[in-house]
C-alpha cells in the first residue's frame, strides 16, 4: 500500500492539515460566540459564525476535489515532469482560447478547423462550441452548421457537452430555414440527453413546428416551455429571438 502511494505522480492529499484548519475555525467560532452574546444583532452574528466556517470548509474540500494541484508548489511534486506537463497544458488551453476568440466569419476555414482540433485535443469542448456560435452573431448559419457537423463527427455522444453540439446544430438549421431537420435534431437531443433538454431547446422546437405549420405540436411545446421555471426569466429574450411568436410567449 505504501509503495503504491509513493508511486503517485502527485503529492498525497494534506488531509491532516485540512482537518486541523477546520478544527481551528470551529473552535474560534465557538469561543467568539460568548463574546458577541450581548450585542443587539446577536442572531446575525450567530448565523455568520455558523455559516462562514462551514462555507470555508466546503470550499476547501471542493478545491481539493476539483483542482488540488493549485494547492502545491513545484517543489511539492515528486516528479518535475508532472508539474511541467500540468503547467504546459494550462498554457495550451489559454492559447487555444485566445486563438478561438479572434475567429470571425472572414477567418480561413483551415485555420478555424486547426483551432477547433486543438480545443478538442485539450477536451475544451465548451470553447469549441463557442467557435461555432461566433458565426450566429454574424448571421453565418451555414458556416456554423459546418462547424457543428464537424464537432458532431469528432465528439462522443457520451461526452457531457455533446448536447451543446446538437442544440447549436439545430439552431444553425433554424437559421437556414431547415425547420424539419432542426426538429429532428432537437428530438435527437431530447432522446439522448433528456435531462439536459432545457427551456431554450423546447422553445426552439416549438418555433420550428410553428414554421412548418404544425399548430398542434407548436402549442404542445409552447405549453411545455411555460411550465419550466426558467421560462419567465428568459421570456423577453425569447420574444426578441423569435419575434414571429412573441405574442404567444
Amino acid at each position: 500500500m505504501t509503495s503504491v502511494l509513493k508511486n503517485k505522480v502527485t503529492p498525497q492529499n494534506p488531509l491532516g492539515i485540512i482537518a486541523l484548519f477546520v478544527f481551528f475555525i470551529e473552535a474560534i467560532a465557538t469561543v467568539s460566540l460568548g463574546l458577541v452574546a450581548t450585542t443587539p444583532y446577536v442572531i446575525y452574528l450567530i448565523w455568520f459564525i455558523i455559516i462562514y466556517p462551514t462555507f470555508i470548509a466546503i470550499a476547501f474540500f471542493v478545491l481539493l476535489w476539483l483542482k488540488r494541484e493549485a494547492l502545491y508548489s513545484p517543489g511539492d511534486y515528486r516528479d518535475d515532469t508532472t508539474f511541467k506537463e500540468i503547467l504546459l497544458q494550462k498554457v495550451a488551453v489559454i492559447e487555444a482560447k485566445q486563438d478561438a476568440a479572434t475567429i470571425t466569419s472572414s477567418t480561413n476555414i483551415d485555420e478555424i478547423i486547426r483551432t477547433v482540433d486543438r480545443l478538442i485535443a485539450l477536451n475544451d469542448i465548451y470553447s469549441a462550441v463557442n467557435v461555432g456560435r461566433t458565426f450566429f452573431k454574424e448571421g453565418e448559419f451555414e458556416m456554423g452548421l459546418k462547424l457543428f457537423d464537424y464537432l458532431k463527427s469528432k465528439i462522443s455522444p457520451f461526452h457531457d457537452s455533446y448536447y451543446k453540439i446538437l442544440s447549436n446544430r439545430a439552431y444553425s438549421l433554424i437559421g437556414i430555414d431547415k425547420f424539419q431537420d432542426a426538429i429532428d435534431q432537437l428530438n435527437e437531443l431530447r432522446n439522448i440527453h433528456e435531462d439536459k433538454f432545457m427551456v431554450w431547446h423546447s422553445i426552439a422546437l416549438a418555433y420550428a413546428y410553428y414554421k412548418i405549420g404544425n399548430q398542434q405540436y407548436y402549442r404542445q411545446w409552447l405549453d411545455y416551455s411555460r411550465k419550466i421555471k426558467e421560462f419567465q426569466r428568459g421570456q423577453d429574450f425569447f420574444k426578441k429571438l423569435y419575434p414571429e411568436i412573441a405574442d404567444d410567449l
